[in-house]
């Protein structure tokens, strides 16, 4: 009992030094305990599984396809049905708001067209425009106003963020200005429980470290700022990408998508479509060979690394695909 008043009487006084600083210093802290018995609601999804309640960047090169893939998630939000047309995304129908700044309503009208398979009208809870104040002059002001009237709304889409941006002044910072504008962003999307979708353009170098993350123009204080972000990679001449997303609140992801009539489509899991589709280039280049060869000459021959040939050529041998002959050469 007087162990249970001792207790008592220190969380009192902890309390109490925690309001004064409060109160005195602006300082605002809560306990361990106090935060293991807050109910938070759950998370709110865009798309489940894809794209979360909160502020991300949808990164990707010029011209490959990213206004296309996120007009097609914006129709998909604000139609209910399925995104990237797999079932495996479902979406719950909502207010969907579409900031199309490098567009204007005839092209938006061909690309809805496009993506809605030519079926006549457009969904209702879609809302696009082409003309957007800039944060710093009045577009923060007008986003909360919107997502006031519209309590209904899932995804916000900004395409692209250089079009809302504050111009930087001459001797600025780049990252406080990037870090700053990507927060109050980030603050809105927290306070409404929407998902806003920032379209950005990449580098045109790739990344020396090899994450997707360091090819995003600008400084690095546009990815610090957001809870995921997105990258769309496509070859110019190709019509497979890969979607990478990465963020705080979800797993990391590795999509492989197709890309046929201005439509995004997914195929499946990027590292087994990958596979799938290096086992049939290997497959094909043995078919054609007169005689076995060896993974230095299927590597050769195919332009998919030795290291990951051998992989593959351990999975085809493991299904009865392919037959290893003498001195480490393969055949079908």
């Amino acid at each position: 009992m007087a162990d249970k008043i001792i207790n008592i009487a220190d969380e009192a006084r902890q309390r109490i030094k925690a309001e004064k600083l409060q109160n005195e210093h602006g300082i605002k802290t809560i306990t361990g305990a106090d935060l293991a018995g807050k109910v938070f609601p759950p998370i709110r999804w865009a798309v489940p599984g894809l794209l979360p309640e909160g502020y991300g960047i949808l990164g990707g090169r010029p011209k490959i396809g990213k206004s296309w893939l996120a007009f097609d998630i914006a129709l998909a939000v604000a139609s209910g049905g399925y995104a990237i047309g797999s079932n495996e995304y479902p979406v719950d129908p909502g207010t969907a708001l579409y900031l199309a700044l490098e567009d204007h309503e005839r092209r938006l009208q061909e690309r809805q067209a496009v993506l809605l398979n030519g079926q006549a009208g457009g969904p209702e809870r879609l809302h696009l425009t082409t003309e957007w104040k800039r944060l710093h002059e009045g577009g923060i002001e007008a986003l909360e106003a919107y997502l006031t009237a519209y309590n209904d709304c899932r995804l916000v889409t900004v395409d692209t963020l250089a079009r809302v941006k504050p111009r930087l002044k001459r001797g600025a910072d780049a990252y406080e200005n990037d870090m700053e504008i990507g927060g109050k962003l980030q603050a809105i999307a927290h306070k409404y429980h929407v998902c806003l979708l920032a379209v950005h353009h990449t580098r045109k170098s790739k990344s020396e470290t090899g994450d997707f993350i360091d090819e995003l123009a600008g400084s690095t204080g546009i990815t610090g700022a957001p809870d995921f972000v997105a990258q769309l990679s496509r070859g110019r001449r190709e019509n497979t990408g890969i979607l990478e997303i990465t963020g705080k609140d979800i797993p990391e992801i590795e999509l492989a998508l197709k890309f046929e009539n201005c439509l995004w489509t997914y195929l499946g899991n990027a590292k087994e479509v990958r596979i799938s589709q290096n086992q049939e280039t290997i497959l094909n280049c043995l078919k054609n060979s007169s005689e076995p060869l060896k993974p230095k000459e299927i590597s050769q021959m195919t332009d998919i690394g030795e290291n990951y040939v051998k992989n593959i050529l351990k999975i085809l041998l493991d299904t009865e695909l392919i037959k290893k002959t003498g001195y480490g050469k393969y055949c079908i």
